[in-house]
């Protein structure tokens, strides 16, 4: 076990992301403070990642394949500083986000996390529209995570490594929304802090996860499962968690029934399957629109 290290750890995990990871380790090399170690972790990739880590002075590790979740925790067990970043390969950090990020923590000792905001960012990362707007809430961060993940992507958050190590690490038995389960088991026991400064980039990409819209909508459903026994034992979460699965349900339940008719028009059944088995058990309002629609088009065409 290393000797517990001052500083910052910035672990990248990176699987299939060698187009990205340049900027993204470039992002964390120019830091007005710098990380005290920068470690990509490569999750079993086959695209030339480990040719692009070599060409930059930072450390270096491959696993198998085994999930982003494997990968941080991988990273989180290679690395001693006591506050940790976890920057996604695709994503960047803004020149101050570290410098930004401790000196919260340093007014804030007794929060677990710090979460500033982001900026969207297009594949080539140019900036789209405007910021993430930003919805610190104050007060009883496990309430309102249940309502709506307001740290955006992980790279957003800084932590310090005792809570997080308290709370397991980050959870791997989710494919999706992994993050909202950890800040939810943090939130149980410690408080999180938040600011309004932009501290990162998130970007969209044809490639990203969230395009994934029925494990998105399976993988918050499944998040929010796990949390019923909990509130159960504190009933003055029930109507968090009530709204959550609600407003997540829509949102995502609604973009996967856009999904679905892409895919139902592509003829790609495989996904339009998964597509209509994952809105059938959370979202049956979009599947009954998918198909009312699709039934008020043959009618059209019947009578034309």
């Amino acid at each position: 076990m290393h000797g517990r290290a001052a500083g910052i750890a910035v672990v990248i995990p990176s699987y299939q992301q060698a187009a990205y990871l340049p900027d993204a380790i470039e992002s964390v090399l120019a830091q007005a403070e710098p990380a005290a170690e920068v470690l990509v972790v490569d999750d079993g990739s086959t695209d030339g990642t480990a040719e692009v880590a070599a060409r930059f002075p930072v450390r270096y590790l491959k696993r198998p394949n085994g999930g982003v979740s494997a990968a941080r925790n991988t990273g989180l067990a290679a690395t001693s500083s006591d506050l940790l970043v976890f920057l996604d390969a695709d994503d960047r950090l803004r020149p101050d986000a570290l410098a930004a990020q401790r000196e919260c923590l340093d007014r804030e000792p007794g929060a677990a996390i710090v979460a500033g905001t982001c900026r969207l960012v297009d594949g080539d990362g140019a900036p789209v529209g405007h910021d993430a707007p930003f919805r610190c809430p104050g007060g009883d961060h496990y309430d309102a995570l249940l309502r709506h993940n307001h740290i955006w992507p992980p790279a957003a958050a800084m932590h310090r490594r005792a809570p997080l190590l308290e709370a397991g690490g980050w959870p791997e038995r989710y494919a999706y929304f992994e993050d909202v389960s950890l800040y939810l088991e943090v939130a149980r026991r410690h408080r999180i802090a938040c600011h309004p400064g932009v501290v990162c980039d998130y970007r969209r990409h044809g490639d990203g996860v969230s395009n994934n819209r029925a494990g998105m909508l399976d993988g918050i459903a499944s998040v929010l499962r796990d949390q019923e026994a909990w509130v159960h034992a504190h009933p003055q979460y029930a109507e968090a968690l009530a709204t959550g699965r609600r407003a997540y349900r829509s949102r995502w339940g609604a973009l996967l029934a856009d999904a679905v008719r892409e895919q139902w028009r592509a003829r790609d059944w495989r996904r339009l399957a998964n597509g209509i088995r994952s809105l059938a058990q959370h979202y049956p309002a979009g599947l009954a629109d998918v198909f009312g629609r699709k039934l008020r088009s043959l009618a059209r065409g019947r009578s034309a």
